[in-house]
């Protein structure tokens, strides 16, 4: 079986139930033994929408139009390199006019907890 990529974006303050069900829905993760918490962390719903993922080895999952203190979040969250965040926090008025949109790529590992397999970002005006 190969699938195609496929993204649904949705407003999290009206469409939560949605994508919690997107999320559960998984291939790659068994949400029984998994908890969401594990990956839906709340430091990143106040978002403008976000994104449920089906990829061909993952899936994934988006938020789009966080601000700059919540993706200085995620960059320490995820462990990205301490010299960037640093960068980051030191540039921190210079990027307040950006909105991020943050994603973690997740599958289960072989002990089936979440293994995350790649984290991003991108910045929009």
């Amino acid at each position: 079986m190969e699938r195609e990529n496929h993204y649904v974006f949705l407003p999290p303050k009206t469409e939560i139930e949605e994508v919690l069900a997107r999320v559960r829905s998984s291939s790659f993760v068994d949400f029984g033994e998994v908890s969401l918490a594990a990956l839906l962390r709340p430091q990143l719903f106040s978002c403008r929408r976000v994104c449920v993922a089906r990829k061909r080895s993952c899936d994934a999952l988006y938020f789009s139009g966080i601000g700059v203190d919540q993706w200085l979040w995620f960059l320490r969250a995820y462990d990205y390199p301490r010299e960037f965040v640093r960068f980051a926090e030191r540039w921190r008025g210079r990027f307040e006019h950006l909105r991020f949109d943050v994603g973690i790529d997740y599958r289960s590992g072989p002990d089936g907890r979440l293994a995350p397999s790649k984290s991003s970002f991108y910045g929009t005006v």
